[in-house]
């Protein structure tokens, strides 16, 4: 589900957030208190000192395994519908940007996508190159 409750361990909030990109935190009566985001987790452990992260924290991403899937990527000049089409097919929310020697530009993101339908003279625009958008 989409909540997780004030009490729970933050381990638990943390599989939630493997799901979905929000959750609603409630007290035990089940009322809304707050609203937890992967984002906030990610301030949170950012800003934790470094003793406090016990031996994750001098542990370094390369020992920890993080980031070894495989790179989704989508070149400059493919379209951004070609890049959205490619997300919605992989079930992923962001594609890495890349030049056509492989170099990374940036990131494009169904968040960076949101609100396209309001502004008329962004979606026409929608068929070119994603380097012609930026």
């Amino acid at each position: 589900n989409i909540f997780t409750l004030k009490n729970d361990p933050i381990q638990a909030a943390i599989n939630k957030l493997l799901h979905f990109r929000r959750l609603g935190v409630v007290n035990t009566s089940g009322t809304l208190v707050a609203v937890l985001t992967q984002n906030i987790i990610c301030r949170w452990l950012a800003s934790m000192p470094r003793e406090e992260l016990g031996e994750l924290g001098p542990a370094t991403i390369g020992s920890l395994k993080l980031g070894l899937k495989k790179v989704q990527t989508v070149g400059e000049n493919e379209s951004v519908v070609t890049a959205l089409l490619k997300m919605y097919q992989l079930g992923i929310s962001s594609l890495a940007v890349c030049s056509e020697d492989g170099k990374l530009l940036g990131n494009i993101s169904v968040s960076d996508l949101k609100g396209l339908g309001t502004h008329l003279r962004i979606f026409s625009h929608l068929g070119y190159p994603y380097s012609c958008t930026i």
